[in-house]
């Protein structure tokens, strides 16, 4: 099975795309400061079983993971690109402050995040509901997301 993404021209193998998500899951961690142990928020979403994965699959046994029904300052919570474009455009438009926080798999795209489930046989549960405005940019310019990512970053 090959898998196409609608922001990209190239197709992937299972064990191409899967890598290719753990690398980004990874640069996102090398950005954070990571102690001995990391608190993953449990929300049950289908981020929270893929960011599980992955920070298993990376930290292996260097740093022990605890999930934690509890968000503080100090858990990590795991969300997706699409969730974090829309926090972050509706804070600009109402003039209010977008607050990052300490996130793993923002650089991940919700389709992303659903075909991973797929091959993983992860549930994937609800979509989420998204920007009608930011769903036709990308349509008409595939790649706006990570554009509109990378800038956020740059901003907050």
């Amino acid at each position: 099975m090959n898998i196409k993404l609608s922001y990209s021209q190239n197709s992937h193998t299972k064990e191409q795309f899967l890598e290719l998500m753990r690398k980004r899951a990874r640069k996102e961690l090398k950005e954070l400061i990571l102690k001995k142990q990391i608190l993953l928020f449990d929300d049950g979403s289908k981020e929270f079983r893929v960011a599980k994965y992955f920070l298993e699959q990376i930290l292996k046994r260097n740093v022990s993971l605890k999930t934690t029904k509890k968000k503080s300052p100090k858990t990590l919570a795991p969300t997706n690109l699409d969730r974090e474009i829309n926090a972050f455009f509706e804070a600009f438009i109402s003039n209010k402050q977008y607050k990052p926080g300490r996130k793993l798999l923002s650089s991940v795209t919700e389709e992303e995040i659903i075909f991973i489930c797929k091959i993983l046989k992860f549930p994937v549960g609800k979509t989420e509901k998204k920007n009608e405005f930011i769903e036709r940019l990308e349509k008409k310019h595939p790649g706006t997301k990570f554009a509109m990512y990378k800038s956020m970053r740059f901003l907050c």
